[in-house]
C-alpha cells in the first residue's frame, strides 16, 4: 500500500525546476488563480509520467488534492 508520505517525496524527488522559476510562470500575485500555491519545480510532464506508476488509494488523494503545493494537486487531478 502506497502512503501519502511516499507519494510525497517521489513527487519532490523529481523536482527539475528551481521553485522560482515555475512560480514565476504562473500568476501568483494577490488576486491571480495561483495565489497562495507553492511550487517545488516538477514539470506537467513528470507529472504525468508519475500518474502512470502511481498505485492510490482514496484517502492520500483527497489529501494531495487539498495540498498548498501545485505539483501534489496536479498529479491527484491527473489520477
Amino acid at each position: 500500500m502506497v502512503n501519502i508520505d511516499h507519494i510525497r517525496a517521489v513527487i519532490a524527488s523529481h523536482a527539475t525546476l528551481p521553485s522560482s522559476q515555475a512560480k514565476a510562470f504562473f500568476k501568483t500575485g494577490s488576486g491571480h488563480y495561483a495565489e497562495g500555491d507553492e511550487f517545488i519545480g516538477v514539470t506537467y510532464q513528470i507529472c504525468a509520467r508519475l500518474l502512470k506508476i502511481s498505485l492510490i488509494l482514496l484517502s492520500p488523494l483527497e489529501s494531495l488534492l487539498s495540498s498548498k503545493i501545485n505539483e501534489e494537486r496536479l498529479l491527484a487531478l491527473l489520477i
